[in-house]
Order: structure tokens, then sequence, then C-alpha cells
């Protein structure tokens, strides 16, 4: 049982830490492109 039990943790810390690096990476590239979105442009449309 605790061999198991320790299997389970793992695949647990596994699974968070890809969720945590994805948001990461996603919120990451959210930043890159932001800058290159024509705010200009649009508040000059407005």
């Amino acid at each position: 049982m605790p061999a198991d039990n320790m299997g389970l943790a793992s695949c647990w810390v596994t699974c968070i830490n890809s969720k945590l690096v994805f948001q990461i990476n996603f919120s990451a590239g959210l930043t890159v492109l932001r800058p290159e979105i024509p705010y200009e442009r649009q508040a000059q449309n407005h």
C-alpha cells in the first residue's frame, strides 16, 4: 500500500507541475503578444 500511495502522489505532483508550467507559459505568451496589438490604431478608429 505505501508504495502505491507514493506512486499516486508522484503522479499528482507531475500533473500539477505540468498544469502550472502550462499556465506560466500561457501567461508569458500573452505578455509577449500584448505589445504587438496596435492600441494606437484602435484609439484612432474610435
